[in-house]
């Protein structure tokens, strides 16, 4: 009630002040003065309302609109109001200044350093907020019944700083005492979401997923189906229902986007792409500037191939708020923009995006990957090898798979086979890194290498594992051309008729499976011979009509034709011998 009886006093004073304006009606010195003293509460209760409201920007306008009109009132509550609508607008810094200015009157005054805490936080400035969250939770045992919380104009339960300290000590990898204050932080509210979604982010940092998605789901529940734990709880819910908001404070607070973040972090963890997705869209839902939440999201768009979305929430997580916790910050951004771009065949900007990511990180090395890629594809493999060196030499703990598999190709095409070998063996060490898609790929590349060094035993072991992963054109053509290569002629030609499957009518599976024809031809009678060449002969002229300019077609029905006489040739001497 006194938030509206407040509104209709402003509105009231707001009208009165332009009417007065419009008539041009000139104000004795002491009415100026009352006038003066009525715009400084206006302004002042503007602030409080556009605050409660969630109007943030508005709300810091008034408010400094106030302590200008008169600067050296005792103006602790729109000063700490002011620090308040800045840490809501991300700007750490002014909102530091804001909440030192409170300082300076009042050295304890808990909001002001609680709040302190979670700006210098947000600035990356760990020691400064430890100390600030400290000097606050000093008056914890007596929280309740503090003055300066009482007047405070918002809600800063002590469940809150433990939460803002934990989260500072999770920064510093201090993951043992974040646990115990997340935990501090749950006993002094059981309801606390975000408090059981700090605890999810602990152990989704140090892997412990499964683990972690339990706490996760929890602090999902806590959020959407909270339940009471005393009276009072009970007594402010059923208030709350009863006045029929349509937004509250629980539902707007940005803050809460950290709970279906860390959710959707772990699902992804877990392999689980479209669950983690429909999470990070909710966190975006409630935060629309989440950068850390847009660029996961743009991750696993790019694993989907939907790379022109993965582009898009690039560029909104750039534009975003910058706040990172457990990724590489913007050079992450990039670096996902780079794989976006690659995706879309964009190499150009690919390499522009990835170098990007390098200019902030200069030790990233899936960026140092996507520039070998990027320089791959433009054709500058010597470049591109020496960016991949850098991506499997600034990896950190095992080896590389994506980077040595990376490696290898680009070996290859700088016919470096042994090399290449060598690198694909490093990469087979830690091969479990790799999807199914990736690991198809790799073991295809790895046959090739195998087969330009005429090690055809070992690239049909290749060749068989890429098919695990999946049957392809690309594998089941390489399986013919080394059961060929073998002289296993029948079962080449079964691989070459796999392939025209996939691809029909392709002038290389012809005319592969033309050669293998060819060479079955050589050891049956004649009658067999004369059929299986005539065959040949029908699939190399398909061929040649497919691609008439094609070299080794031309060639070998040449030399089809020749056996064919030869063969005649064979049959009639035979039998003239026979006679």
């Amino acid at each position: 009630m006194n938030k509206i009886v407040r509104l209709l006093i402003a509105t009231s004073g707001t009208f009165t002040f332009l009417t007065n304006i419009l008539c041009g009606i000139s104000l004795a010195e002491d009415t100026q003065s009352e006038l003066n003293f009525k715009k400084y509460d206006f302004w002042v209760e503007k602030c409080r309302f556009l605050k409660d409201n969630q109007q943030f920007s508005e709300a810091l306008s008034a408010c400094e609109q106030a302590i200008s009109l008169k600067p050296k009132k005792d103006n602790i509550q729109l000063w700490l109001a002011r620090g308040d609508l800045l840490l809501k607008l991300n700007q750490y810094s002014e909102a530091v200044v804001s909440y030192d200015w409170v300082l300076q009157e009042d050295k304890k005054n808990v909001p002001a350093l609680a709040q302190k805490c979670q700006a210098l936080l947000g600035l990356g400035n760990y020691e400064g907020a430890l100390e600030s969250c400290d000097l606050a939770l000093e008056r914890r045992d007596n929280w309740q019944n503090l003055k300066q919380v009482k007047k405070y104009w918002g809600n800063i339960p002590l469940a809150k700083v433990l939460y803002i300290k934990a989260s500072v000590l999770r920064r510093q990898k201090n993951y043992d005492e974040a646990i115990t204050l997340f935990d501090d932080a749950l006993k002094q509210d059981d309801n606390f979401a975000l408090a059981e979604a700090g605890k999810c982010g602990v152990l989704a940092d140090q892997k412990m997923y499964n683990e972690a998605s339990q706490l996760c789901q929890a602090a999902v529940q806590k959020f959407e189906n909270p339940q009471s734990i005393n009276e009072q709880a009970q007594e402010q819910a059923d208030e709350q229902k009863n006045q029929n908001t349509i937004n509250t404070p629980e539902e707007t607070d940005t803050s809460n986007a950290i709970i279906w973040y860390e959710t959707g972090r772990v699902s992804q963890k877990l392999g689980e792409a479209q669950t983690a997705l429909n999470y990070f869209n909710r966190a975006i839902q409630i935060n629309p500037k989440y950068s850390q939440a847009l660029a996961r999201k743009s991750e696993i768009l790019n694993q989907m191939g939907r790379y022109q979305e993965a582009l898009q929430e690039c560029e909104s997580a750039l534009k975003g708020d910058n706040q990172w916790s457990d990724t590489k910050g913007l050079a992450y951004v990039w670096y996902q923009r780079s794989a976006a771009l690659l995706g879309l065949q964009k190499y150009q900007e690919a390499l522009a995006s990835s170098e990007k990511a390098i200019a902030i990180d200069q030790k990233y090395a899936e960026a140092w990957n996507n520039k070998a890629v990027s320089l791959w594809k433009l054709g500058q493999y010597e470049a591109a090898e020496k960016a991949i060196h850098k991506a499997v030499l600034y990896y950190p703990g095992s080896y590389y798979a994506q980077g040595y598999a990376n490696r290898g190709r680009i070996l290859s095409s700088l016919n470096q086979y042994e090399d290449a070998i060598l690198a694909y063996e490093y990469a087979s060490t830690n091969i479990e890194n790799l999807d199914r898609k990736s690991l198809h790929v790799f073991w295809l590349n790895k046959a090739v290498a195998e087969m330009h060094l005429n090690d055809y035993q070992a690239a049909l072991k290749s060749v068989n594992w890429s098919m695990k992963e999946k049957e392809s054109f690309a594998a089941f053509y390489n399986k013919a051309i080394i059961l060929s290569r073998l002289g296993d002629y029948e079962n080449a030609i079964k691989s070459f008729d796999k392939a025209n499957e996939f691809l029909p009518d392709n002038h290389l599976v012809l005319t592969g499976k033309a050669i293998a024809l060819m060479n079955t031809g050589e050891i049956k009678n004649y009658e067999d011979a004369k059929s299986t060449f005539h065959n040949a002969l029908k699939i190399i002229d398909r061929a040649l009509r497919v691609k008439p300019s094609y070299s080794l077609a031309i060639q070998k029905r040449k030399e089809l034709i020749t056996k064919m006489q030869e063969n005649v040739e064979k049959y009639m001497k035979v039998r003239h011998q026979l006679e």
